[in-house]
């Protein structure tokens, strides 16, 4: 995600993107200005805003530093203010909503600790426009698209371990997806448009929402994962229960030395409760404000499945190598 939105504001006129690093994150942006802090510390924040007009929190990582993060980065903006902060959250904030939910439906368990994070960085940035401060919540829906990991590179490598595919009643939940780029226009918008200042939008496709079945079998198709599998109640009752717990275990231990690419993907139980939940996140209000054209939803499978197909044998190289955060 923060790749193509640097990608895209190089690219625009009216933008000069500045990356904000830690001292230790490697240089992956050659020719890109980038700026070193502590993103925990609202003093060294507050040096490296100077002279940025605005500002897009994108946080990545681990759940525990979000909070931290935004606080430092109001704390830093309250004594230097850009026009904007652009903050990037999440549909998690809804939890176990159900049915139709726009900007203003409250959250409703289960909630993990991910989306508490994110709802409590959501408060921190109300509390910062409330002082005076001007900035906009963007809440995503599944990013999906080239160079997405949670929703493309790690729903295909389950799909080609035929572990995901078919899964009957369990896939009937509401697919709420967004493309990547569309994601990226929604917040370059959100950047200077007037009468804006304190909102949220929700941001997700605006065509009709299908299944996660029909999503994953078109899918599955695309990237040549055939015959699709069909998954049982029980396989997924293993997968959640039995596997994800061993799997997240080896994970956490294989990050430490720099093998994470090498654990298999697990499927959690928030993400597993995604697959059968049965919610439409309304795109009403940023439609409506933004008028943003999004990718028609075959269009959005073919590409995704280009640039999947794409990291394959020929270089070496798979998507495990390109895995970005992951989902909880």
């Amino acid at each position: 995600m923060a790749t193509r939105l640097i990608a895209a504001l190089a690219s625009n006129m009216s933008y000069r993107p500045i990356l904000l690093a830690e001292p230790t994150a490697s240089a992956t942006w050659r020719h890109l200005e980038t700026r070193r802090c502590n993103p925990e510390s609202s003093g060294e924040f507050a040096e490296a805003l100077k002279g940025v007009d605005f500002v897009v929190n994108c946080l990545g990582g681990k759940p525990q530093r979000f909070a931290a993060v935004t606080q430092a980065l109001c704390d830093a903006a309250r004594s230097s203010p850009p026009q904007r902060i652009v903050h990037l959250s999440s549909m998690t904030v809804y939890g176990g909503a159900s049915g139709v939910v726009d900007e203003a439906t409250r959250p409703e368990p289960p909630l993990n600790r991910y989306a508490e994070a994110r709802i409590r960085c959501e408060a921190l940035v109300r509390q910062y426009t409330a002082d005076g401060g001007d900035a906009v919540i963007v809440r995503p829906s599944c990013i999906f698209g080239p160079g997405s990991d949670p929703w493309a590179g790690r729903v295909a490598r389950l799909l080609l371990a035929r572990r995901l595919g078919d899964l009957g009643p369990l896939g009937d939940g509401l697919c709420n997806l967004v493309h990547v780029d569309d994601l990226v226009a929604i917040m370059i918008a959100a950047l200077a448009a007037p009468g804006t200042m304190g909102e949220t939008f929700n941001a997700t496709a605006d065509w009709p929402r299908p299944t996660w079945n029909e999503f994953l079998v078109r899918f599955a198709r695309a990237i040549g994962a055939t015959p699709v599998e069909r998954i049982s109640a029980r396989r997924m009752a293993a997968e959640e229960k039995l596997l994800a717990p061993a799997l997240r275990g080896a994970a956490l231990v294989a990050n430490r030395i720099g093998a994470g690419r090498f654990v298999s993907d697990a499927m959690t139980p928030s993400f597993v409760r995604v697959l059968r939940q049965r919610i439409t996140v309304s795109a009403v209000k940023t439609s409506a404000r933004f008028g943003i054209a999004h990718m028609p939803f075959e269009q959005a499978i073919d590409e995704t499945a280009r640039w999947w197909n794409s990291l394959q044998a020929p270089t070496g190289r798979t998507a495990d190598d390109h895995r970005a955060e992951p989902v909880r």
